[in-house]
């Protein structure tokens, strides 16, 4: 277990750093002209690769515990009329995009995108390969809801291209899945996994949450007991968070018994325990991959990346175009969200107004900030030279953009969370449960005490 007074000290509201800026920056002063000419002024910047990133808000079966932009699945003219408006702004960015650009990355989110008919997944992937060079490794993944996944359903996707799948199971027992309103799996996960792999998927991960509403600690670990033995080249155990105040159906769990605070904690350390007792390696904040797995590798040289899509290697991901209601466009020098409403975003593509909501335009020192945070929160190292001299600057600079204060480093060195000299920071085992305040420390705009994020630990 963690020492109780380290939580104490460092358990305080900090940033997830999935972006840096983090998502609370974002403004709605972004006109729809500065947004076209972003997406134009991407194509002469690094890297060249391009990843797509495709929203499918609607679920045939509404979970209680999501806090994803989800909604119940309309009609079929409704549905139509979304796949119609996202091939329209999929048409309207390979006009702004150059003819050169590889796609080396396809993601397909929600919601639940295996919710829909397949010949609305098909018409998009069929669009992306007109308008677009898919590179012949492309990864192409679609997160799946095994409640609605069948043989035939994952034969379809193989022959769409896709080539990962990531399965929503969060739990593996029907009693669970009841509390939180999540449909049973047609099949079980075994013959699901049997099955995607008989397929010929390149790769599956297995998605658990922990401290869900009405869940044990005996429900979790059996979980990890039934899945680890399947050897999915992944397994993310996400932690559920609950904010019925951002997310109203969640009220509907308030009744139910939750395992909080040193409890989950404890739990999580079980977990990540077996799971690295049984050979998976830890990576980041809650994600574990085989040793053969790409990401395991790429971690092991410090060289592990994320986008808004989860990790990935970095030469596998590019600046990412999203698609269709409240995805998020991570470009070398802005990000930019679309309507969350997806009747809004289907309107304002039926307008020929582009989708754009908010968004934030990065400076160069900001983006030399967001590298460095980046890499202490995928890898838990920073070489401060190897970064300087990718971004063409001095480690000199690099530092005082950053804010780092030796003092604050020697304090986390003493309480046992991490490693450093004048041109390297490395976590510490222990301070890996502290990876988000180590990045607070090279974020001068983090504002303390701001009640805007979660705890940290």
């Amino acid at each position: 277990m963690i020492d109780k007074k380290l939580i104490n000290k460092y358990n305080k509201a900090v940033p997830r750093y999935t972006s840096y800026p983090p998502a609370n920056f974002f403004h709605s002063d972004i006109s729809e002209d500065e947004y076209s000419d972003l997406i134009i002024q991407s194509n002469e910047q690094e890297p060249q690769a391009i990843s797509l990133y495709f929203h499918i808000p609607f679920c045939p079966y509404l979970c209680h515990f999501c806090a994803c932009n989800s909604c119940k699945i309309p009609g079929k003219s409704k549905v139509e009329e979304y796949v119609a408006a996202m091939e329209q702004e999929l048409t309207w960015l390979s006009e702004k995009l150059n003819d050169d650009r590889p796609v080396r990355q396809v993601h397909w989110g929600g919601g639940t995108p295996n919710g829909i008919s397949f010949r609305f997944i098909e018409r998009i992937m069929s669009k992306v390969k007109e308008l677009f060079r898919v590179h012949p490794v492309a990864e192409v993944a679609i997160e799946a809801h095994p409640g609605f996944l069948s043989r035939e359903q994952l034969k379809s996707l193989k022959n769409a291209g896709f080539n990962r799948i990531s399965l929503g199971i969060q739990d593996v027992h029907a009693e669970v899945l009841d509390n939180i309103h999540r449909k049973q799996p047609k099949l079980s996960i075994e013959q699901l996994m049997k099955l995607i792999r008989e397929e010929g998927f390149s790769s599956v991960n297995a998605d658990l949450v922990y401290g869900l509403p009405g869940q044990t600690e005996e429900h979790f670990l059996k979980s990890l007991r039934q899945i680890i033995p399947l050897q999915p080249q992944r397994i993310v155990t996400f932690s559920y968070a609950h904010v019925p105040w951002v997310k109203e159906k969640q009220n509907k769990l308030n009744e139910l018994s939750r395992l909080e605070g040193d409890a989950k904690l404890a739990l999580f350390i079980k977990g990540k325990s077996m799971l690295e007792k049984a050979g998976y390696q830890a990576l980041g904040l809650d994600h574990f991959a085989l040793p053969g797995d790409p990401l395991a590798k790429a971690f092991q040289e410090h060289k592990l990346h994320r986008n808004f899509m989860g990790y990935a290697l970095k030469e596998q991901t590019g600046q990412v175009y999203a698609v269709g209601a409240s995805g998020i466009s991570q470009l070398k020098n802005a990000f930019i969200q679309n309507e969350k409403d997806y009747e809004k975003y289907i309107q304002l593509i039926q307008n020929g107004q582009m989708p754009a909501s908010k968004g934030y335009v990065i400076s160069p020192d900001q983006s030399f900030t967001g590298e460095v945070i980046t890499k202490i929160m995928c890898n838990g190292f920073v070489r401060w030279s190897d970064i300087a001299e990718e971004q063409g600057i001095t480690a000199e600079h690099l530092k005082k953009i950053t804010g780092f204060k030796t003092e604050k480093v020697e304090e986390m060195k003493k309480d046992g969370l991490l490693d450093y000299d004048h041109d390297y920071i490395k976590l510490t085992n222990q301070g890996w449960f502290f990876v988000r305040n180590v990045a607070a420390l090279f974020d001068p705009m983090r504002k303390e005490n701001s009640n805007l994020y979660s705890k940290s630990v």
